[in-house]
């Protein structure tokens, strides 16, 4: 029994020792450290981790990491960082886990990085559960899963985060994860939005005002319209505008209308979406022109389209056309042609080295040029797939002839007088243009910059030339003194086609049959297959 008591006491003491002995190595450690005594404080520091202390373990992760005391070794650093974190907070584990996802301080490795998270997902703190649910969203490091996705942004939602709960709200309203739930999607965009969350704002808008497994309520919708307007959603100051113009929740009003499709234009330009803020300009026109607003600011269109194009639009010439410049937009008018290819005037794309054409149906396409023709004004556009072209136009076997009627459809002055294509019609005046020029046709069609590269057509909808130019009637009246009024001009198809005949790569594509009608029923059929031209 003697000797039973005596070992206890000598285990005792034992234990005591070695206690007391981590304690004071734990505290060497620490002292040494913050002294930066790295050498002195590596050797105490490592008796001291390996003895348990979290903090001694921590502070070799550091030295082995950074070279301190010690040659670099981050995987060693990885090892003593993550037997500090087992005995961390939840806070300094997820730190752990943003370490190696980025490999700071330590060894890249995302797999590492996302058991971290999952530990601290797993006890609750929100920061890890988004990161892991994002994971999962993403497919990151880990097999994509929208199931898991969901649990763990619900999670995170739960208690009170809300940029889970407005991903939460995009997830059953698109049914990733779950059954598509629009009511479940309400709840969560209301409970972000309530916290301020601009984009749960618009969303939640947009339900009430379509309706969608919430009732219609207008002024639901431009309460929350207004709100993230305010914290500069442009799509929510776009759709306020909406509402002002057709008095939906609130009472019409011209001038608010303007206001926000001003604001929404201007917050477009910044986020470099200059066609959206091309239609804020035509939705403040269309203010007073198509629903008969009194809008005192209408001025504001004009002040958008200055910005737009950096104040270039108040320098025009005699014809009212804006000056071109190597960095300027240029806009045209465009068609395919069979092969696969584009038409338009030289002069829309030159010294531009960015060309999109956007189709009536609104999808854009990149195009580069195939083949260019300077002397005759004319060039091919070239787009990657050519099957996502509208059916080509045809051209016509002959030539046109004198007082033969002709109309053009074209996008003059797209940027403010809108993106719906225009027709206009006249004849043909000469088979010769200026100076007896045979290579164009001199016709009464009225153009304006925008049209230029667009068909010209014959009543069976063949294309007999390509418009590109009218008569500057300044410069006429200064040599002449008379005022000529509406004479233009067409490249005549023939040098068209032999501009084909010299490009490879052509593509057969769809095109439309030559086909007698009126004028209404041809540009029906037409309308669709014109493009408009971006030049940048």
């Amino acid at each position: 029994m003697k000797r039973c008591i005596k070992f206890l006491i000598l285990l005792f003491l034992c234990f005591a020792y070695v206690v007391g002995g981590a304690q004071n190595d734990a505290g060497k450690c620490e002292k040494l450290f913050k002294q930066k005594k790295y050498k002195e404080a590596f050797i105490v520091c490592k008796q001291a981790a390996e003895l348990g202390d979290p903090k001694a373990q921590d502070h070799l992760g550091y030295m082995y990491s950074n070279g301190q005391g010690v040659k670099q070794n981050k995987l060693e650093a990885a090892i003593w960082y993550s037997k500090a974190a087992e005995q961390g907070n939840a806070e300094e584990q997820f730190d752990l886990g943003v370490f190696f996802e980025l490999g700071i301080t330590v060894i890249k490795d995302t797999t590492e990085a996302i058991k971290w998270y999952r530990k601290v997902a797993e006890k609750g703190y929100p920061n890890a559960q988004i990161t892991l649910a994002r994971r999962y969203y993403e497919g990151k490091g880990i097999a994509q899963n929208y199931v898991e996705a969901l649990k763990w942004y619900r999670k995170a939602a739960e208690q009170g985060f809300a940029t889970a709960q407005l991903i939460l709200g995009l997830m059953y309203e698109q049914g990733q994860g779950v059954q598509q739930n629009n009511e479940e999607a309400v709840k969560w965009y209301r409970r972000a939005a309530e916290q301020g969350i601009a984009y749960a704002q618009f969303y939640l808008a947009l339900m009430y005002n379509n309706g969608q497994d919430v009732t219609k309520n207008d002024v639901e919708a431009v309460k929350w319209f207004r709100r993230a307007a305010e914290q500069g959603i442009a799509d929510a100051q776009f759709n306020l505008g909406v509402m002002y113009a057709n008095g939906q929740g609130v009472l019409t009003s011209g001038a608010a209308a303007a206001d926000w499709y001003y604001k929404a234009g201007v917050t477009y330009l910044k986020n470099n979406k200059r066609a959206d803020a091309l239609l804020a300009v035509e939705r403040i026109k269309n203010l007073q022109k198509d629903l008969h607003l009194n809008v005192p600011n209408a001025f504001l269109a004009d002040k958008l389209l200055a910005q737009i194009y950096g104040n270039q639009i108040s320098s025009k010439d005699e014809n009212g056309v804006h000056p071109k410049t190597e960095t300027s937009l240029s806009l045209g008018t465009g068609w395919p042609i069979q092969g696969g290819f584009v038409v338009t005037n030289h002069h829309v794309v030159a010294g531009h080295a960015k060309i999109l054409l956007i189709l009536s149906n609104g999808l854009k396409l990149s195009g580069t040029v195939a083949i260019d023709d300077p002397i005759n004004d004319l060039v091919l556009i070239r787009v990657k797939n050519a099957k996502k072209l509208p059916p080509a136009l045809p051209l016509a076997k002959g030539s046109g002839h004198s007082g033969s009627r002709v109309f053009t459809i074209g996008y003059p002055h797209a940027d403010f007088m809108g993106t719906e294509a225009k027709i206009t019609d006249g004849i043909i005046n000469a088979v010769t243009g200026l100076m007896n020029d045979p290579r164009t046709y001199q016709i009464s069609v009225p153009l304006q910059s925008g049209n230029s590269g667009g068909p010209l057509l014959n009543m069976r909808g063949e294309v007999i030339g390509v418009t590109t130019s009218k008569l500057k009637a300044a410069e006429v009246f200064k040599w002449t003194g008379d005022l000529p009024q509406n004479v233009n001009y067409a490249v005549k198809s023939g040098y068209l086609l032999m501009l084909l005949s010299s490009v490879s790569g052509k593509k057969k594509i769809a095109e439309l049959p030559p086909q007698s009608g009126t004028l209404e029923q041809l540009a029906e059929r037409i309308k669709p297959s014109v493009i408009i031209v971006v030049a940048e």
